[in-house]
């Protein structure tokens, strides 16, 4: 079907009817523009609860990160403590049975007192840290929550 106004026309045309302020300052090719944010590294994702960990992992890895589970803290830190140079970035559960996230943070914190640990809870920001004393996190994440969260307090977390 051809055009019902030749393209130079139709340009006119919209020029004069669009707002200015409606109008694209310049084309965007798909290529240009940005796409979801990519990370990179190994993240230690701990917590008792199975959906949680499987759920966090696979938007980890959709994200572009390795990504190791632990169910709880005596496994957090063997596995931490066997990849602690590669770990970017520990999301930990505040209540576990076998090791608390206090406890397990103050190991990882002996093991490498640079580490940054993200504190994920179904208490509120405020009660949680308070529950988890001064010990110094990368952040926090109240659960449940979804992949927009996830990813933000991971990016905050990692200073990108």
């Amino acid at each position: 079907m051809p055009d019902l106004l030749p393209r130079p026309q139709l340009r006119r045309l919209v020029a004069r009817r669009v707002p200015a302020w409606l109008r694209p300052r310049h084309a965007v090719h798909a290529s240009e523009r940005p796409g979801p944010w990519r990370g990179s590294g190994l993240i230690l994702v701990v917590d008792d609860e199975e959906v949680i960990r499987l759920v966090t992992a696979r938007a980890l890895e959709y994200a572009g990160f390795e990504v190791t589970t632990a169910a709880d803290g005596r496994e957090a830190l063997a596995l931490f403590t066997e990849h602690a140079s590669r770990v970017r970035l520990v999301l930990l559960d505040m209540t576990m049975p076998v090791m608390g996230g206090d406890q397990v943070f103050d190991a990882i914190a002996a093991v490498r007192p640079d580490a940054r640990v993200v504190l994920m809870s179904g208490y509120g920001r405020e009660e949680a840290t308070e529950l988890f004393g001064v010990r110094p996190l990368a952040g926090f994440i109240q659960k449940p929550f979804d992949l927009p969260a996830l990813t933000s307090a991971v990016r905050a977390a990692l200073g990108e």
